[in-house]
């Protein structure tokens, strides 16, 4: 991993601790927790900053090998890359990718790899932010910032609708969240939270941070998989199950 790369997470991991920070992860665990309830399957990759990680914690309880890479990893693990990702073709039944398209250019390859380690039927969640949103519109606006340093490349929804559905998955969810002001301030975060609520019917794909679920489909297929030596589909020891 490259020490831009590295440095961006750790800006994004900081960013994550800030007020504003916590008060949008709240939001997207308890999204996340509805998007991935019930999901079948035994294995399960994160990456991404460690912090929005833990927001899977409980929905990935279920799974029976799970594999964290980004700041999330452990140390053997953070080298690892969402355009390369070392593991065997077909291992994944849950790809969770937190933060890496709008922190690379190379969006395509990023998407390629996921359809790469996806089984059939696996799932595909992407964490971005949002650049049509408030979060935006105050990092575009001449001295404004946003949520972390370095710059935006999300390519927008429809965009990743069309890249993804050529790669063979098909987005069964797709939603923004989390539409309060971007201040840093506790009590005017607080104060908008009304937002949260009136913002997916009043402007739904305005919200700070887009989620997209995704599944590879295998037209025709059912597929039938072994649960044994499951620890020996990771490839050259880079990509460690936690349990």
């Amino acid at each position: 991993m490259s020490r831009e790369r590295v440095a961006a997470l750790a800006d994004l991991e900081a960013w994550y601790a800030s007020p504003l920070g916590d008060a949008v992860l709240e939001d997207v665990a308890g999204h996340l927790r509805m998007l991935l309830d019930a999901t079948p399957g035994d294995r399960a990759l994160v990456h991404g900053p460690a912090a929005l990680c833990r927001a899977l914690d409980q929905p990935l309880a279920r799974f029976e090998h799970v594999w964290r890479g980004g700041t999330a990893g452990r140390p053997a693990d953070l080298g690892m890359v969402p355009e390369a990702l070392p593991l065997e073709a077909g291992t994944l039944d849950l790809l969770v990718l937190g933060h890496s398209l709008d922190g690379t250019t190379d969006r395509l390859a990023v998407l390629a790899e996921a359809e790469r380690v996806l089984a059939g039927e696996g799932l595909l969640l992407l964490v971005d932010f949002n650049p049509v949103s408030l979060f935006g519109l105050r990092h575009w606006l001449p001295g404004g910032e946003g949520p972390f340093t370095g710059e935006w490349h999300y390519p927008g929804t429809l965009w990743l609708r069309h890249r993804l559905q050529g790669l063979g998955l098909s987005i069964e969810d797709g939603r923004s969240v989390f539409f309060r002001l971007p201040c840093r301030r506790r009590a005017v975060l607080a104060g908008s939270r009304i937002l949260d609520a009136v913002g997916p019917r009043l402007w739904p794909g305005l919200g700070a941070i887009s989620l997209i679920l995704a599944r590879k489909r295998v037209p025709g297929i059912t597929p039938l998989r072994s649960r044994w030596r499951e620890a020996e589909r990771a490839r050259g020891g880079l990509a460690h199950p936690l349990r």
